[in-house]
């Protein structure tokens, strides 16, 4: 009696250890998929469309800076008066150019932030937003005949276009690893 009853003893034992076994192994790549899944979702959803345009809008600027200011590191370099015709071409460039191009982007701040890897909203994000709609003000004076203004009262903030590469580099390498971890088995 004793010799069947460690067998059974034995039998349940294993089957429940392969049991739990799997569970766990079920688990864990489930965790993987959703992690997977969050990852694709921050990239393809907020910081690959956010750095495209960003990226974009930042050699457009570089090429009008070329055209228009040559020398120059900036179009509104302390210092410098503008003609008219190179106002009524800034005012053109950032109606058909740059200000979709920061609609988009803050579009898809406001929509997208729970995709943000952050605990919370970055400053830079924040400020790029206001600088934004600060330029929408400015557009809509524009169509009113009032050029008094041609740019935002909120400066383009510093390192927005570092953060979102960073983040989105980090996200590319984090996703990489857990693919050929998952080729691996």
């Amino acid at each position: 009696m004793s010799q069947a009853w460690a067998a059974g003893a034995s039998a349940v034992i294993v089957t429940v250890t392969a049991g739990l076994l799997a569970y766990l192994n079920s688990a864990r790549l489930n965790r993987q998929q959703a992690r997977l899944n969050r990852l694709a979702a921050q990239l393809g959803e907020l910081y690959g469309p956010m750095l495209a345009t960003l990226e974009s809008n930042r050699r457009a600027y570089e090429t009008f800076v070329a055209h228009y200011a040559p020398g120059r590191s900036s179009f509104f370099a302390e210092g410098v008066r503008h003609s008219e015709a190179e106002l009524a071409a800034w005012r053109s460039w950032v109606e058909t150019v740059f200000q979709p191009g920061n609609r988009r982007i803050h579009e898809l701040v406001v929509t997208k932030a729970h995709l943000l890897v952050d605990d919370r909203m970055p400053d830079r994000l924040l400020d790029f937003c206001a600088h934004t709609v600060g330029y929408d003000v400015v557009l809509s004076r524009w169509k009113d005949d009032d050029f008094t203004r041609h740019t935002s009262l909120i400066p383009h903030p510093k390192g927005i276009e570092d953060y979102v590469r960073q983040s989105f580099v980090s996200l590319k390498q984090e996703q990489a690893e857990l693919l050929r971890k998952r080729a691996r088995r």
